[in-house]
C-alpha cells in the first residue's frame, strides 16, 4: 500500500486518505488447502483480484466458479479470476498451495521438495516422469 504522505503533512483532511493499489494476488494449487485459502481471501474482502491456477483446468475452472458465486454471497469485492501460470507470474502476491499426495516410500519433507522442484523444471506438466 502506498501513502500519500505530502497530504499528512500539511494536515488536509481531504487528501488524508490512503492511496489503495488494487491487489492482484496469485493462488497456485486449489486442492483443500487452496481452495480454503481463496474463501478466506473472499470473506476478507480483499480489494482486488484473486487469480486461480492449477494445473487441473476442469478442477481450476469449477473453483472459480465456485468462489465468485461465494464472493457475491459474501458481498466481497475481489474478483476471481482464471489463470496460467505466466499470469500468476505478474501478480503483486503469489500463495503456492500445490503439493503432492503421501506417496508410501517417501518419508522425508525433502524428498517432497524434489518432487516439487522437479515439476517446477518441468514447467508443471502432467507427465514429469
Amino acid at each position: 500500500f502506498q501513502y500519500n504522505y505530502t497530504a499528512f503533512l500539511t494536515h488536509e483532511p481531504h487528501k488524508n486518505k490512503r492511496i489503495r493499489k488494487m491487489a492482484t494476488i496469485a493462488l497456485i494449487g486449489l486442492g483443500s488447502v487452496g481452495a480454503s485459502t481463496a474463501l478466506s481471501l473472499i470473506h476478507r474482502r480483499i480489494q482486488g483480484t484473486l487469480l486461480l491456477v492449477d494445473i487441473k483446468s476442469s478442477l481450476r475452472d469449477a473453483q472459480v466458479r465456485d468462489l465468485a458465486d461465494a464472493a457475491l454471497v459474501y458481498g466481497s469485492v475481489t474478483k476471481i479470476e482464471a489463470a496460467t501460470h505466466q499470469e500468476a507470474s505478474q501478480a503483486d502476491v503469489v500463495i503456492i498451495t500445490a503439493g503432492v499426495n503421501y506417496t508410501p516410500g517417501i518419508l522425508l519433507p525433502l524428498d517432497i521438495m524434489n518432487l516439487m522442484t522437479k515439476f517446477e523444471e518441468d514447467g508443471g506438466s502432467k507427465n514429469n516422469g
